[in-house]
């Protein structure tokens, strides 16, 4: 059990790290939209609120890896004061 939580919560991290950045992908269009333009304005037209034309793969992976690392961060502080409370009898 103490091998398997790290790695399902360094897994959670990687998840949740490339969701973020998928989702931030494919909406920046959507997020960026805006009607501004000189007169005589062209028809104004919202554009879709995903693409996945915009995703790029390795800025995907780089969150994948961010997310692993955050969260495999938080497990070995989490660890750290686990360590320290039982050393000095605080539990």
């Amino acid at each position: 059990m103490a091998t398997r939580l790290p790695i399902a919560g360094v897994a959670l991290g990687a998840a949740l790290g490339g969701v973020a950045v998928v989702v931030a992908q494919a909406t920046r269009q959507w997020r960026g939209w805006g009607c501004a333009a000189p007169l005589p304005a062209p028809p104004c037209v919202r554009p879709a609120f995903w693409h996945w034309s915009d995703i790029e793969p390795a800025i995907v992976l780089a969150g994948v890896c961010v997310g692993a690392a955050i969260a495999a961060g938080l497990w070995l502080l989490a660890r750290r004061e686990r360590q320290q409370r039982h050393r000095f009898g605080v539990d």
